[in-house]
This record gives C-alpha cells, structure tokens and sequence, in this order.
C-alpha cells in the first residue's frame, strides 16, 4: 500500500538502544563534564596569574587572534563538555547497516525506527557516535534529532532538514519494525522502504552465498 520496496536491514529493534533511556544517560553525562571542563579551565586561568615577587618575563611577541564574539567562551565550553560526554559514554545511541549498498544509521525511540545515512553530510562524521534526543516544537509538536560528534550539526531525524549549522540536508529514509514469531521466540526485524531498487538487489554479492 505504501508503495516502497522493503528490505532487511539483519537488524532486531531490540538491538537499537532505546533513544529516551541513552538520552537521559546523555544528560547525566554532560553534566559531569560541565565540571570537568570548569576545572580545566580554571586551572588554565591560574597558571595564566603572575606569581607575587616573581621577575617579570621578557614581553613577547603579541600573538594573533581571531576576533570572536563575547559569547564565544561560553558556547567553547559547552561544546567541550558535549565532546566530553560523548567520550563517557559507553553505549553509542545508534547501529549501521549497509542496506542495498547504502551504508545507513539506525535510531529508536520506543516503537519508532529512524533510519538516515550513516555519514554526516558536511564532512563524513559517523552520526551512530553522536547524539540523539527529542526537542518541543510549538507547532509540529514533539521532534526527534540526530547531533554529530564533531561539529555539532543538528539533523531532523524524520524529515532531515538541519536544526542547527548550516550544511545539506540528511538523507532520511522510511523504516518498520515487522513482526514475526521464530524458534527463539518474537521477532522484530528492521526493514528499510525503497522508492526503487539498486544494481546490489539484482546482482548480490553471493560470496557467502549457499547452493540450494
């Protein structure tokens, strides 16, 4: 009825972490490293005082800066302590496959499957290192989104359009969960809904393939 090609992706949702509980393991974890990157930069500012009595140094040479706007420090911090989160966590939030030649990231947000490129559009991140969460929109109501690791760019994970940074749109792509009882029990397998078929759907690679 929905007119796509359906295909396996060898993923159970069981495997995707569930995207609320890595979300709030997330926030616990920035809040951690708020402090350690605090510290950090108060140790920087000390070291930076002249010590009481002490000869002062030879000037040197003014060092060039980029001139930055007032708000700069706070958002290097908060970027830092993003960085720094990411690096804490022991779970990633999402999974890839490569589905019909596609390298592809899934997410999961209780019984909803996401599914975009595995890759960054600005410059190539892997997004299942990232973060996820959920945002409040006044007017499209509850929104779901993918945040790459290294730039901090923003992506819809439904529509792919950029929340935050200024780059390409994500590449999203239609995803259910099917059902199925096997010998170990429910299964729920991810399937990803192709427009149309690659060459990879018609020409396989059989090399693992068995005689029938």
């Amino acid at each position: 009825a929905t007119g796509l090609f359906w295909c396996s992706t060898g993923l159970s949702a069981y495997d995707i972490p569930d995207g609320d509980e890595w979300q709030q393991t997330f926030r616990e974890a920035v809040k951690s490293s708020q402090v350690t990157v605090q510290r950090r930069s108060l140790q920087r500012n000390t070291s930076d005082t002249p010590t009481p009595g002490a000869e002062p140094s030879t000037p040197s040479r003014p060092r060039r800066t980029l001139a930055r706007h007032p708000s700069d420090p706070d958002q290097r911090a908060v970027r830092a302590a993003h960085t720094e989160a990411l690096i804490r966590m022991t779970s990633r939030p999402g999974r890839q496959a490569r589905v019909q030649g596609r390298l592809m990231a899934f997410f999961r947000f209780g019984g909803a499957i996401f599914a975009t490129d595995a890759r960054c559009p600005h410059q190539g991140a892997n997004l299942c290192e990232g973060e996820i969460g959920d945002i409040e929109d006044m007017v499209l109501g509850k929104r779901y989104y993918v945040r790459c690791k290294v730039h901090k760019f923003q992506f819809d994970l439904t529509t792919g359009n950029v929340l935050e940074g200024h780059c390409q749109p994500l590449r999203t792509y239609s995803a259910r969960i099917r059902h199925s009882v096997g010998e170990s029990g429910g299964l729920a397998e991810v399937e990803v809904g192709f427009n149309d078929l690659g060459e990879a759907y018609f020409c396989p690679d059989d090399s693992g393939a068995e005689d029938f």
